[in-house]
């Protein structure tokens, strides 16, 4: 998995909105999945969303209880 952003420009002002995908393989082509929208993040934000992109989808299963960042880094996934 990895972060992809996405530039929008409304009323004359530019935002930056992040998302994490992942790459998946549909009748043999490989195409990018979004699994979580994230918005639009500063400079703390998208480094703990790098890092949480890092994580196994599978673990993330298993340890995701609220807003996920959180609960990965009491588990020192993160």
């Amino acid at each position: 998995m990895y972060l992809r952003h996405s530039t929008v420009r409304k009323n004359g002002k530019t935002h930056v909105y992040w998302r994490v995908v992942r790459s998946v393989r549909r009748n043999g082509k490989v195409v990018q999945e979004t699994v979580a929208q994230l918005g639009e993040l500063d400079a703390e934000g998208r480094a703990k969303a790098k890092a949480l992109a890092l994580v196994d989808i599978r673990v993330l299963d298993h340890v995701i209880v609220g807003d996920g960042i959180t609960c990965l880094s009491e588990q020192g996934l993160l």
